[in-house]
């Protein structure tokens, strides 16, 4: 008899139209690790504590239906968009339209800027844009970079420094044609209910099961030292269908085929306060989107989900060297904290920009050739930017 192997096993998705209703019947299949949860359904258990003559227990009844998803995998461009638009419920802002044919000077050092006639346009500090067009010897101006000024004619770049000698990373040149700068698509905290149809297939054995209206309740997103990034998402849902003998899904979309995220790649790094770092070790980020199964009385399923107020938590382990973050800690300062996580070429990635996090207590690890600090952070809606805990920049 065939008995399923994980090996064959297939998640996909759709979006939907309004929640439990699928946009339509091509699924785009997931990628996904071999430790996720998957789809589960939970049912409360109700039981009378009436006296029985003969010690028995009174029957047992079921009740509500918990309908859930767990989604483990690897940080992979290009593969979670729907998965983040449900937790922010919202879509992500499409890249602005490119400024080209740019005459660009560039000033390197301390004063990291690029001028131009109409560079600035629409583009402010914060923001994440994808500068092109520079030639040698001057291709290290070109890429990914936050402005952390902007100003008729002049973006500056206080970032654009290397996390460990702290000198410039751009090149100092004069009237160079042809730069083109293009201010990156980003993905914001809304209200707007972004749900999706999961078909879960076991098809070496044709058993297929389906979750109608599922939302994210919560991501955690791990940067592990030496690690690929895992991003998992947890998921709540209207109700579940199945198992059935064929696929609900009319047909299928392939998966990206982008390779994972590894902490090590080049492009990734720590900012903090828009200054690359070059002392973090590991971090984690968890975004609980508040959202909760409703139910009603005389209906098993949930019939609506909850909107709740969202929570941004983590924590940073860093390198002892010195007594800043201590001081900061104490005295209750704020930090801003950018986690940039780039392909090993650096050709596409993702930004998780918390502009304002509050700082806990630390606590020390001491190791006979190290000295680590342990930060809990909770991330705070910021008034200069109106940034509500976190946006996530999408660099391609």
């Amino acid at each position: 008899m065939a008995r399923a192997s994980g090996s064959l096993w297939q998640v996909s998705h759709v979006t939907e139209s309004s929640l439990g209703t699928p946009s339509g019947t091509a699924f785009t299949k997931d990628r996904l690790l071999m430790a996720s949860a998957g789809i589960k359904q939970a049912r409360t258990t109700i039981e009378s504590q009436e006296a029985t003559a003969d010690r028995s227990p009174s029957p047992i009844q079921f009740g509500n239906k918990n309908n859930t998803f767990g989604l483990s995998g690897n940080l992979i461009y290009g593969a979670h968009e729907d998965y983040l638009a449900s937790l922010f419920m919202n879509a992500f802002a499409a890249a602005a339209s490119a400024i080209t044919g740019l005459s660009a000077t560039v000033v390197a050092g301390s004063t990291n800027t690029i001028s131009a006639t109409g560079i600035a346009t629409g583009i402010y500090a914060g923001d994440w844009v994808k500068i092109s067009g520079f030639t040698s010897p001057y291709t290290a101006n070109n890429g990914f970079k936050r402005v952390s000024a902007s100003a008729t004619g002049v973006l500056t770049f206080a970032g654009a420094i290397d996390p460990e000698s702290g000198a410039s990373t751009l090149a100092a040149c004069t009237s160079q044609t042809g730069v083109s700068v293009q201010k990156m698509g980003y993905l914001v905290v809304g209200t707007t209910e972004k749900s999706m149809a999961i078909e879960e297939a076991e098809t070496d054995i044709a058993v297929y099961q389906e979750l109608l209206g599922a939302i994210v309740k919560s991501m955690n997103l791990s940067f592990t030292l030496d690690q690929l990034i895992t991003c998992n998402f947890d998921m709540i849902a209207k109700s579940l269908v199945g198992p059935a003998a064929s696929a609900y899904a009319g047909s299928y979309v392939a998966a990206t085929t982008n390779a994972p995220i590894k902490t090590s790649a080049s492009g990734n790094v720590f900012m903090l306060d828009g200054v690359p770092i070059a002392y973090m070790r590991d971090g984690n980020i968890t975004f609980d989107g508040g959202r909760t199964a409703l139910f009603s009385a005389g209906l098993e399923n949930p019939t609506a989900m909850g909107v709740g107020q969202i929570k941004v938590t983590g924590n940073l382990t860093m390198y002892l060297q010195d007594s800043s973050f201590i001081t900061k800690i104490r005295a209750g300062t704020s930090l801003a904290l950018c986690a940039q996580a780039m392909d090993s070429s650096g050709s596409y990635g993702y930004v998780f920009d918390m502009p304002k996090l509050v700082l806990n207590p630390e606590t020390l690890s001491k190791a006979s050739d190290n000295i680590t600090q342990q930060i809990p952070f909770t991330a705070q809606k910021d008034s200069s930017t109106s940034v509500n805990c976190m946006r996530i920049w999408k660099l391609a």
